[in-house]
């Protein structure tokens, strides 16, 4: 068996992408016994097949530089996921354990962060968008418009009166590199910038359909607004996800609610 040729896809990627540094040792050792494979891999993944999906598990199976890899991950909670690799062992087309990835979302840090059974831990990716507050053209929206968008009643979104528009008040853009060949890795990464928790079917399906995109990273932008004033002053951010740089066309979109009661999501969209 080829021992973590998945790893090293998700490493040389991960630096190449992020430019991040790896926060652990990572022995000489198993990066030069493995230099030949980063340099000649194109980490390109083909065949793509979900075999089964619930609510807590994914298994799935795909090819990625002539070899062929099956992937079943379980979430232990909304914020964390296992993925155990195996590599098909081509003499005895078996499927052979390569290694346990475990991917969680540290809420109090705005961290993703992965961790190797054979490696440690491997990525850390700030959920840290940058704030634009250069958009002062942009339109409030009123309360009718936001039950058009959103699809709730007036009593589900707020207590304050239908009639306060929604002011316009910033918008922040990010960037994150979740591995796009672990489904419930990016699963998590998308929870993390739109709040929806990673076992909803809603996440699951944006994290498969970036991965079927073939998407490197994940592109997002969460556009606030505000109304009322004091404490009883609530904040409603869209919160965009994108498959490229230019931020173009949203692939989906969660919207939350915020005010002196805490956050909620109020509502999801896939595009």
């Amino acid at each position: 068996m080829k021992k973590n040729k998945i790893l090293i896809g998700v490493l040389s990627t991960s630096l190449l992408l992020s430019g991040l540094a790896v926060t652990s040792p990572v022995s000489a050792e198993s990066i030069a016994s493995n230099e030949k494979l980063i340099e000649n891999s194109n980490n390109e993944v083909s065949d793509f097949k979900m075999i089964n999906q619930t609510d807590k598990t994914l298994k799935y199976t795909y090819t990625q530089n002539g070899e062929n890899f099956m992937v079943e991950e379980e979430f232990l909670s909304e914020s964390e996921v296992t993925s155990t690799v195996f590599i098909k062992n081509k003499e005895t087309g078996e499927y052979e354990k390569d290694d346990i990835i475990t991917t969680s979302y540290l809420k109090d840090e705005e961290v993703v962060v992965q961790n190797s059974e054979s490696l440690g831990e491997i990525d850390r990716i700030h959920i840290n968008p940058k704030v634009d507050y250069n958009a002062p053209t942009a339109p409030t929206i009123n309360h009718s418009e936001l039950l058009s968008q959103t699809g709730k009643s007036a009593k589900s979104i707020s207590p304050l009166a239908s009639s306060e528009s929604w002011k316009y008040y910033s918008t922040s853009n990010g960037t994150s590199t979740p591995t796009r060949w672990l489904v419930g890795a990016i699963g998590i990464t998308i929870s993390a910038i739109t709040k929806v928790p990673a076992t909803a079917k809603w996440v699951v399906n944006i994290a498969n359909l970036t991965y079927q995109l073939g998407s490197k990273a994940v592109y997002y932008k969460y556009v606030y607004y505000k109304r009322g004033s004091g404490i009883s002053t609530e904040t409603l951010t869209h919160r965009y996800i994108y498959t490229d740089s230019g931020r173009t066309k949203a692939v989906g979109r969660s919207t939350t609610l915020s005010g002196r009661t805490g956050m909620k999501v109020i509502s999801t969209q896939t595009y």
